[in-house]
């Protein structure tokens, strides 16, 4: 009898033991999942600007532009000074790049009034006047090596067309094509301060194009 009890208090304690060592276990493992940052999610933005004083008649359409597939991945992709890319995990944006640009530049041209009948996406149903179409040729974002200076920074390259109707037919002509680049430098090489720069690339960019396709338009 004394063994038998002897047996039961020691497969208690044992037992015991298991029960305290798996909570700390279990206590363990969420204390590292609460541990983890979150993820950032970015998009772009317009920047506050003034109505066009100049503007052409007629519609725009906007296609979707190009990328290449490195541009498909949402993760910040940050080259060093050893030509290093380091793709950020908590540092995405929130759709495909080339998306967040076309979806800006048409945001950006209708908010502006640079069109009389307006800015449209490629879905319309409207026929438009003139049709814009890019490539993204580029988007790098360096990193310099010291944390304080302004050796980081942005740079947004694309090529545009614009087309437009051939008088009596119902083929397309290109009237108009360019290549863009802007490149807007960082206050550091903090994660944080990446989206707005190339937001204002992005911007930037518009704009210029913008006044350069109205010229073209109403010379």
């Amino acid at each position: 009898m004394i063994y038998k009890f002897n047996t039961f208090i020691s497969l208690k304690v044992t037992l015991i033991i298991i029960i305290l060592i798996s909570s700390q276990i279990l206590t363990s493992c969420i204390n590292l999942r609460e541990d983890y940052p979150d993820i950032n999610y970015y998009s772009l933005s317009q920047k506050a600007t003034e109505v066009s004083k100049i503007k052409a008649e007629g519609i725009l359409q906007v296609r979707s532009f190009t990328g290449s597939n490195a541009l498909t991945d949402k993760r910040f992709q940050v080259e060093n000074s050893k030509g290093e890319i380091q793709k950020l995990y908590y540092y995405r944006w929130n759709d495909n790049f080339a998306e967040l640009f076309t979806w800006l530049t048409i945001s950006k041209l209708n908010l502006e009034k640079y069109f009389v009948g307006g800015v449209v996406s490629q879905n319309t149903v409207q026929i438009p006047n003139y049709i814009l179409e890019g490539e993204i040729l580029g988007l790098k974002i360096y990193n310099g090596t010291n944390k304080q200076d302004d050796t980081s920074y942005v740079e947004l390259s694309l090529e545009i067309s614009l087309l437009s109707y051939t008088k009596d037919s119902l083929d397309l002509e290109m009237i108009y094509s360019n290549t863009y680049t802007n490149k807007v430098q960082r206050p550091s090489n903090k994660a944080e301060t990446i989206a707005p720069a190339v937001n204002s690339a992005a911007n930037n960019i518009i704009e210029t194009l913008a006044k350069d396709i109205l010229k073209e338009i109403n010379h």
